[in-house]
């Protein structure tokens, strides 16, 4: 939801930061079998503020709302990170792209 890194439309384009996860490092996901899938943020370079974001896999539509609410009210990507995620879980994923943003997600590959 909301934008991408390429294609902007003329006229609208700010430098982007991005942050994400793979599911496959979620141990959540391994014990549903459920290895396969992306979670993806994108913010403003200069403000934070969320302006998309990406999740792909099994049960991607329960984990987007978080995102659309945060987008809805301006938030920014640490806002994301610093909510409280249950762990283990799902939405966990959305956490830890958000956090790599900011370059400091805990289970990210870099």
């Amino acid at each position: 939801m909301g934008r991408v890194e390429r294609g902007s439309a003329e006229g609208c384009w700010r430098e982007l930061q991005s942050g994400a996860f793979s599911v496959q490092r979620q141990q959540s996901r391994r014990a549903k079998a459920q290895t396969e899938g992306l979670a993806k943020v994108l913010a403003d370079a200069e403000t934070d503020r969320i302006l998309g974001v990406h999740i792909l896999g099994p049960e991607a539509g329960s984990l987007i709302h978080e995102a659309v609410v945060a987008m809805e009210f301006h938030g920014a990507a640490d806002d994301l990170a610093r909510t409280c995620h249950a762990h283990p879980t799902l939405p966990e994923a959305l956490k830890e792209a958000a956090m790599d943003v900011g370059k400091w997600a805990i289970h990210s590959a870099r």
